[in-house]
C-alpha cells in the first residue's frame, strides 16, 4: 500500500467523523454550559460568527491558491513551449502544483465540518427568540448567580461539565441550567431554517471528498 492509497482510505472514513465540534459537544457544553437563555443565545451567536469568519477566510484562501495554481500551470506550458526548455523550472512548478492540489483536500475537509457546524448552530439560533440587550442584561443576575454558587457546591470544570451532560440532577434546583434552554434544544428546527453552502468553493471539489 503506498502512501497515497492509505491517505484515500483515510479520507474517506473521515467523511463522517466530525473534526470539528459533534452537535452534541455544540449542544451540551456550548449553549448548555451557559446556565441562562440569554447567555445561551450569546454563545451560539459568537461561535456561529466566528466559524463563519472562518469559511470566508478559508473562500478566498480557496481561491488565491486556485489563481496561484493556474499561474503555474501556464508557466509549465509557455516552458514548454520554448525550444530550450528549463526542464528543473517545469518539474519544480509540477511539484509545487501537486502539493498545493493535495493539500486542498484536507482544507475541504475542514471547510465541509465547519459547514455543518455552522447549519447546525443556525438552527438552534433561530429556535432561540430574538433577545434584547435590555432582556440579556436582566438575566446576567442569574447567570453568576447560578455560575458561582455551582463553583461554591463543587461543581467546576469537569465535574459541573458532568453535571450538564447528566441533566442537572445532582445539582441542587436553584443551581440547574435554565429548563427553558433544554425545551429549546428539543423542539424542532424551523422548516424555514437556510443550509449553507460555501460560495466561491465549486460544488465539484465538495463532492470529490
Amino acid at each position: 500500500m503506498t502512501v497515497s492509497d492509505m491517505l484515500k482510505d483515510i479520507r474517506e472514513a473521515s467523511k463522517e467523523v466530525p473534526f470539528e465540534n459533534s452537535f452534541f459537544q455544540t449542544d451540551n457544553f456550548i449553549v448548555k454550559g451557559q446556565y441562562t437563555p440569554a447567555r445561551a443565545y450569546r454563545a451560539i451567536l459568537l461561535r456561529l460568527n466566528d466559524r463563519i469568519q472562518a469559511l470566508n477566510e478559508a473562500k478566498y484562501n480557496y481561491a488565491v491558491e486556485e489563481v496561484d495554481i493556474e499561474e503555474l500551470e501556464a508557466k509549465i506550458e509557455d516552458e514548454n513551449k520554448k525550444a530550450c526548455k528549463d526542464c528543473f523550472s517545469i518539474r519544480r512548478w509540477s511539484l509545487d502544483v501537486a502539493r498545493r492540489k493535495e493539500r486542498r483536500e484536507y482544507t475541504m475537509k475542514l471547510v465541509v465540518d465547519a459547514i455543518n457546524e455552522v447549519n447546525h448552530l443556525y438552527s438552534l439560533f433561530k429556535r432561540f427568540p430574538r433577545i434584547t440587550r435590555k432582556q440579556f442584561e436582566e438575566e446576567e443576575k442569574k447567570h453568576f448567580s447560578v455560575r458561582l454558587g455551582r463553583q461554591l457546591a463543587g461543581f467546576s470544570g469537569a465535574a459541573d461539565d458532568l453535571a450538564t451532560v447528566l441533566s442537572d440532577e445532582s445539582v441542587p434546583l436553584a443551581l440547574r441550567v435554565d429548563s427553558l434552554i433544554d425545551s429549546i434544544l428539543e423542539s424542532d428546527a424551523s422548516e424555514s431554517d437556510a443550509v449553507l453552502s460555501l460560495e466561491g468553493i465549486s460544488t465539484s471539489s465538495l463532492d470529490s471528498l
